[in-house]
């Protein structure tokens, strides 16, 4: 590690001035240009970024691409025999496939990026509209059949029963079953209606029952969104979307049993589940097709029950209950059915994300399994033979709580095994068997490095190459350097990153402009490394870029990310600017009396709340995309957040609501066909309040786009309103 790092500071200690775009200096075309290209470049002289294994056998080996600097190479890979090789002779191949296609071929760049290997040594790819067979023992090359196409894997189609005698179907707004032996079709229901229809069947494992929901309409209202420059035709064209918003009535799923022989069914003796998150529920059967479990988030996301459903009389019993009082996050709660008798829980009930073993029967706690002042991110793997799970987690370890580890825990209790390396932040990728994971580790500052490991003890078995980025000294890339400073409260340490221009003077000011993003589902800010970003790319026009993930976000346990509920419009705005601050009593070329911001969706709320509710420090914004009112904005992401039923802090934190408020420089960009955020009611909106409050602003409306903007031309106008509103100064575009 320790000579990792000290290549890295002599890469930063090589780094070629560029263009001279700093206070007092204008950019100009060319700037701008080396901007625009500015990905590109860095993608094409960094190398070996990430490794994606691609599985074969029952061993476990894998073959990947390796792109390094002089050479593309497909290399084998045996975890088993701690070996690493060229699958083939890249030479020999190449020479073979040259003459046999009458084209030239390049060992070092052979022309495909995919091998699959079969039985005696031999390699399939397809190169030049053909399909090859490669004998690495006999070097023999042979054209070969076209690769077998697709296909449904699995045992049979969904509505068929399992033990293949039954057949349902949907009839209108019905359900029938057909014996498929005799042809004989029954009707389940005959009350279905449009407004009442019945769906979401499912079989049990003994044929005997079949799972379905009734579902009650609710207001089942839609967006309008126009398309102004249609493929054909001169008239814009009206779209429509099914749209539910906070309050909104929706669709609720009643939950029944049928017994497919005698024809008789018994509704499910609970609540019904409201369709505002994931969905109808899905049933999960005991063996022996006489129960069901399955899991029920209210809407609210305060309670959350997993119940237990007798087949043949509906009666349902509840296995566990939680509640909150400010919410319980669906991307972090969840139920895993491992057998009749056990299940696993992740649940943030002791105030950080864990997992809990619990009797599937009567839902008692058997044990926690995982526990501390750390949050489990995701279970990958349960071994139920080796009575073990691999999951994925973070906060565990020293430095960077948000850095991603993969741990080995017992289900019977003790232990927690780190299986990837002690340092930074970790991309794990697993074999299928289980036995293996490919362990890439870096963080924002040291280029990464790719380990081989055993997936049970973390055991390093093969090094495979590193990055190679010395190439990017040439384009004048610096590193982000991370920075750390505390929240309002005076304790939190909150996270952040800095990115500087690579012409940084030390005796020069410069503007600073935040990118954020405060959707409290998750934490924000990279951490892993990365050749280019988009505040890479600002920051070479003149600016430092900076992002911090304040209170209110994720990853950091439940009273971390509790600070926003029904508090969006908080945005940890005052967290930010305390995290500036101190960032510029060590970086003192961070100039605060310019400071701007910008982001995208909930970031484009985000960027414009900063103008209207602290524009004594923001002077600039940017929104992109930004549901600036969360009734205007979908049911599910809404009321997670701001709460149900809709109460007053939904309009007191509007950006519409707040219009009147607006000091500085606003740009608002959005695209007419934005599906995710809808720009009539969310843009538009703010565009007629800030309107008949007699505001300044600026606006991009785009034809034809939706919430993925994308392109130069976004970034450019979103790069160039910052510099000029921030006084860096505009450039000259021929």
């Amino acid at each position: 590690m320790m000579r990792r790092l000290a290549s890295l500071a002599l890469l930063l200690a090589v780094v070629a001035p560029q263009a001279q775009v700093a206070e007092g200096k204008t950019p100009i075309a060319s700037d701008w240009e080396r901007v625009r290209t500015f990905a590109e470049r860095a993608r094409a002289k960094a190398f070996r970024l990430s490794v994606a294994p691609q599985w074969f056998g029952d061993a476990g080996d894998f073959w990947y691409v390796d792109r390094g600097p002089d050479a593309k190479t497909f290399v084998r890979v045996s975890p088993s025999a701690k070996t690493q090789a060229p699958a083939f002779d890249h030479e020999a191949l190449a020479a073979a496939l040259a003459k046999e296609s009458t084209r030239t071929v390049r060992a070092r760049d052979l022309p495909f990026n995919a091998i699959a290997p079969e039985d005696g040594g031999s390699w399939t790819f397809t190169a030049f509209d053909q399909r090859w067979r490669w004998n690495e023992a006999d070097k023999s090359l042979v054209k070969a059949e076209a690769a077998p196409g697709g296909g449904r894997q699995g045992g049979g189609p969904q509505n068929v029963s399992p033990d293949g005698k039954w057949r349902f179907a949907r009839s209108n707004d019905d359900l029938t079953v057909t014996n498929t032996e005799t042809g004989e079709t029954k009707r389940l229901t005959e009350d279905g209606s449009p407004t009442a229809s019945w769906s979401n069947a499912r079989w049990s494992p003994n044929s005997k029952h079949l799972f379905a929901t009734r579902v009650l309409a609710g207001d089942r209202l839609d967006m309008v969104r126009i398309e102004s420059v249609p493929r054909e035709g001169f008239r814009p064209r009206v779209v429509t979307q099914r749209y539910a918003l906070p309050g909104d009535k929706l669709d609720q799923f009643e939950l029944w049993v049928f017994d497919v022989e005698s024809g008789s069914r018994v509704k499910v003796q609970a609540d019904p589940v409201e369709d505002f998150y994931a969905g109808p529920p899905q049933p999960n059967w005991t063996s022996d097709g006489k129960s069901f479990r399955y899991a029920h988030l209210y809407r609210g996301y305060q309670r959350w029950v997993v119940r237990s459903v007798d087949a043949a009389t509906g009666e349902a019993k509840t296995l566990v209950e939680e509640t909150s009082l400010t919410r319980i996050q669906p991307y972090l709660q969840s139920v895993q059915f491992l057998n009749d008798r056990e299940m696993l829980v992740v649940s943030e009930r002791d105030g950080w994300n864990h997992v809990y073993l619990h009797d599937a029967q009567t839902g008692a706690l058997i044990r926690q399994l995982t526990q501390g002042h750390w949050s489990v991110r995701n279970i990958v793997r349960v071994d139920q033979e080796a009575k073990r799970m691999v999951l994925l987690a973070n906060g565990r370890e020293p430095g960077d709580p948000y850095h991603v580890h993969a741990y080995s825990v017992g289900l019977g209790g003790g232990a927690v095994k780190r299986l990837t390396g002690a340092e930074g932040h970790h991309a794990v990728a697993w074999s299928p068997n289980g036995r293996y994971l490919v362990d890439t580790q870096s963080t924002v500052e040291t280029p990464p490095t790719h380990t081989v490991r055993d997936a049970s003890t973390g055991e390093a078995l093969v090094e495979l190459p590193g990055a190679a980025i010395r190439g990017l000294a040439e384009e004048g890339w610096r590193a982000p350097i991370p920075f750390v400073a505390k929240a309002r409260d005076g304790a939190t340490d909150l996270y952040g990153v800095i990115w500087f221009p690579s012409h940084l003077k030390p005796n020069w000011k410069y503007p600073v402009v935040e990118y954020i993003y405060a959707g409290p589902h998750d934490a924000h800010v990279p951490k892993a490394f990365a050749a280019t970003d988009r505040n890479r790319m600002l920051a070479e026009l003149g600016v430092i870029v900076v992002q911090v993930d304040a209170l209110g976000t994720g990853r950091r346990g439940k009273a971390f990310s509790d600070h926003s509920h029904k508090n969006l419009g908080d945005a940890g705005l005052d967290d930010r600017i305390g995290w500036m601050r101190a960032a510029a009593e060590k970086y003192p070329q961070m100039d605060l009396s310019r400071v701007g911001i910008y982001g995208y969706s909930a970031g484009g709320y985000d960027s414009t709340r900063a103008l209207l509710a602290k524009p004594e420090f923001y002077k600039a914004a940017v929104s992109l995309c930004g549901n600036h009112d969360h009734r205007t904005d979908k049911v599910w992401w809404n009321e997670l957040w701001m709460g149900y039923p809709v109460g007053p802090e939904y309009a007191d934190q509007s950006n519409i609501e707040n219009a009147k408020n607006l000091q500085g420089k606003l740009l608002l960009i959005a695209g007419e066909l934005d599906d995710n955020v809808n720009p009539h009611a969310a843009t538009l909106r703010l565009v007629d309040a800030l309107v008949k409050a007699d505001k300044d602003f600026d606006m991009l409306f785009l034809p034809g786009r939706n919430h993925n903007l994308g392109g130069w031309y976004v970034d450019r106008r979103v790069f160039r309103h910052l510099v000029e509103s921030l006084g860096v100064g505009a450039p000259v575009l021929r």
